[in-house]
């Protein structure tokens, strides 16, 4: 995944421009709806945009992402979004 790379190169603007690319793509002709984005999709552009200090943006993306990766029961993905949401509460 690009997106991920940039972002752990130190490039997040970059990387959430791609991440935000592929949501849009994966909600296209859906109206918008997340409900059938990737949760790791979601929680990727949440913790981007914490880093960004759209902090609150960000929480939004990862609690959406917490409850579809409860809802497929992904835990990896309920467990990263706990981490990343302590770090989200930490920046602000």
């Amino acid at each position: 995944n690009w997106a991920l790379v940039l972002g752990q190169l130190g490039a997040p603007a970059e990387a959430a421009t791609l991440f935000r690319r592929a949501i849009d793509i994966s909600t296209s002709g859906a109206g918008g709806d997340l409900s059938e984005v990737s949760p790791m999709l979601l929680l990727n552009y949440g913790r981007v945009l914490n880093e960004l200090a759209r902090s609150d943006e960000g929480q939004r993306y990862v609690s959406t992402a917490a409850a579809a990766a409860r809802r497929r029961d992904a835990r990896v993905v309920v467990f990263q979004s706990m981490l990343v949401q302590v770090l989200i509460h930490h920046s602000r």
